[in-house]
């Protein structure tokens, strides 16, 4: 009877043993920045931090961090099997669902833009007729009125048209000046073509600048508004074609960037995006609208960055999860203890705590 009550406290030892072991042996690679998680240097914490001890308290789990530099080195812990689990930031991606199994979101967040707001000042009012695009455009108008002008003088030269018959320099400049009139409808009626080809030349001259003329003028009036309001270099997406954008790469920033014709310049931690934009090198930092919300109420390592500007709008919602191995077995316990805790209220309380002004 001894021996089988021997045996029986044994078995129940090592299964208790065995499972506390299984409770310590999830390894969770923490990654991300603040608020979500955040090296106090004795300690982390933030909300990423607290809604996952949050989980692991309801299900009574054991665990370990190991912390990472960036979410996608925690990631690739995830891939070599180094962590059980990915914990930080992680947007759920397509690209990422395909590699990854997810538990249930438990932050939604989206893109945003944070751009330089530039003093208003007498070069910010003319700084954009200066630009390398307007440059480009103006040359590319004077060769197209250049070459309207010499057909011109081509298919006059040979005739009794006085302004054209009188060597190419001066046949070439009337003929240049008849193209401007004409595009601005202005019409002096000194010169005028007398061939029948000339006023073919002439009168194709006339369509094109008349369905070319709206855009023009719409682009000048654009350039002029922009340099009027001497501030915000990318206040929306549509003044983002062109913009040099700090990115981080690989994240969901700069897929955006690319979609919206941005020129991505990469840089490799959150800090490093508010620095380089702070500097001017860039025109925006694209990135999580919470952190970038976050940062601009908390400025790191105690910079005021007074002169910078996040967009009201959010781009590209997507939630936050926690990753796992494809085909681990413990996410299922891991999305209910997760909605256990949602359901308390556990997670809504955290947001409002860490993200006041973002508390939905």
């Amino acid at each position: 009877m001894k021996a089988f009550l021997y045996l029986a406290c044994s078995v129940f030892f090592i299964v208790v043993a065995g499972e506390a072991r299984a409770q310590q042996e999830i390894k969770v690679g923490l990654a991300g920045s603040e608020p979500f998680v955040i090296d106090t240097g004795n300690d982390t914490e933030g909300l990423v931090v607290d809604i996952w001890e949050g989980l692991a308290s309801h299900g009574k789990l054991g665990f370990e961090y190991i912390h990472y530099d960036s979410v996608e080195k925690a990631l690739a812990g995830l891939d070599t099997g180094a962590v059980d689990v990915a914990a930080g930031p992680i947007s759920v991606t397509q690209e990422r669902e395909e590699q990854y199994d997810f538990t249930r979101p438990f932050y939604q967040a989206g893109l945003g833009i944070l751009s330089k707001n530039d003093e208003f000042s007498l070069w910010s009012r003319v700084k954009p007729f200066f630009s390398k695009s307007f440059f480009i455009a103006l040359t590319v108008f004077l060769i197209i009125l250049a070459v309207v002008g010499t057909l011109i003088w081509i298919v006059e030269r040979r005739t009794d048209n006085e302004p054209f018959c009188n060597g190419p320099t001066k046949g070439v400049g009337n003929g240049i000046w008849l193209a401007l009139v004409t595009m601005t409808t202005v019409g002096y009626g000194d010169l005028a073509p007398k061939t029948t080809i000339g006023r073919v030349v002439l009168g194709c001259w006339m369509v094109v600048t008349l369905i070319s003329a709206t855009s023009l003028l719409a682009g000048l009036a654009g350039t002029i508004t922009q340099s009027a309001r001497g501030g915000v270099r990318v206040k929306n997406l549509t003044q983002m074609p062109g913009s040099r954008v700090a990115v981080v790469k690989n994240s969901p920033g700069e897929d955006f960037t690319k979609q919206n014709n941005g020129r991505s310049v990469y840089v490799k931690t959150l800090k490093e995006g508010f620095e380089k934009l702070s500097a001017g090198e860039v025109d925006a930092f694209v990135f999580d609208y919470p952190q970038l919300s976050y940062h601009l109420e908390n400025p790191i390592e105690g910079y005021a960055y007074t002169d910078l500007y996040l967009a009201e709008k959010t781009y590209q919602e997507q939630g936050y999860a926690f990753a796992l191995r494809q085909e681990d077995t413990r996410i299922e316990m891991l999305n209910q203890n997760l909605l256990s805790i949602k359901e308390a209220g556990v997670i809504d309380d955290l947001v409002k705590e860490w993200l006041p002004s973002l508390a939905r």
